[in-house]
């Protein structure tokens, strides 16, 4: 198994936070990497997500499964690819007092695929250093469109 941490401050508490985050049918309005997001906060939900797209030029779709959610503090999504690689990715909102808080992300991702597919695997769980950044954005400047 590999694992990849990524984090971002957020200029807001942990509750601020979770309430602009878990509206993920406005991400699209803030986000540079998600072009559209649909779904239930109910465990066993299958999501539909749309993010930009990476080297090749074409869009990327992803159908994860919402696996936990933990107000105000986390929402755990998994995907597995091609039946060769699993990932959990869990967003991780911790309080970090004064009005500040951070969105922490952990991927963990296993399966028999994953030394094979590690280079494009790692690559897109990177991109999603850009969620956390751009939510800082939002957070601190209001409504604003990405780009």
């Amino acid at each position: 198994m590999r694992r990849v941490d990524l984090s971002a401050e957020l200029p807001a508490s942990a509750e601020e936070a979770w309430a602009l985050f878990t509206d993920t049918g406005s991400w699209p309005r803030w986000s540079h990497l998600v072009t559209s997001a649909a779904g239930r906060l109910e465990p066993g939900c299958r999501w539909t997500m749309q993010l930009r797209p990476q080297g090749n030029g074409k869009p990327r779709q992803m159908r994860p499964h919402l696996v936990s959610v933990d107000p105000p503090r986390e929402l755990a999504f998994e995907t597995r690819i091609a039946g060769l690689v699993h990932i959990l990715h869990r967003f991780v909102i911790e309080p970090r007092g004064a009005g500040r808080s951070a969105l922490l992300q952990h991927f963990e991702i296993s399966g028999l695929g994953v030394a094979l597919l590690w280079g494009p695997v790692r690559r897109g769980v990177l991109q999603f250093d850009e969620l956390g950044h751009d939510l800082a954005r939002r957070l601190r400047d209001g409504d604003v469109a990405p780009g």
